[in-house]
């Protein structure tokens, strides 16, 4: 697989759109040339990707650079930052979503089985919510101490 070609064709992609922070839109910045390997933060070097792309160009990176430690150990056990949720959470706060989107998500809920449980406390049926409010947390459980 031509990972050079797909990982600049994604760059290239995310350049021509016209995209700023603050639009609406979540963005983050991405090296197009590592830092690790002589890239800088000048403009030119610097594109907005969204969060699956930027995601998928570290993927793209490291099997591009393979072999080379650095970029490898970039993103080894990286999880996100509190900090970095609530700015993921806030600018998503007043996203309309279309017609279209929620018709494919509830498409997708009809043809999903549930799996009914039964709490076995006071025998009330439903499914993977009932977690919250039943079994270890019923009202009716007796403590057989």
């Amino acid at each position: 697989m031509n990972y050079k070609k797909i990982y600049e064709k994604l760059i290239e992609n995310a350049k021509t759109q016209s995209r700023k922070k603050g639009d609406g839109n979540y963005y983050e910045v991405h090296h197009i040339l590592p830092r690790c390997f002589g890239g800088n933060n000048k403009k030119e070097n610097l594109v907005l990707l969204t969060y699956k792309e930027h995601f998928l160009s570290h993927l793209l990176l490291i099997q591009l650079y393979e072999g080379k430690e650095k970029i490898s150990n970039t993103h080894k056990n990286k999880s996100k930052s509190v900090e970095h949720k609530l700015k993921i959470s806030n600018s998503l706060k007043g996203y309309k979503r279309t017609i279209e989107s929620i018709k494919k998500g509830s498409d997708k809920l009809k043809n999903k089985k549930q799996t009914i449980l039964t709490c076995p406390n006071c025998e009330k049926q439903g499914g993977t919510t009932m977690y919250r409010w039943h079994f270890e947390n019923c009202k009716l459980k007796t403590d057989k101490t």
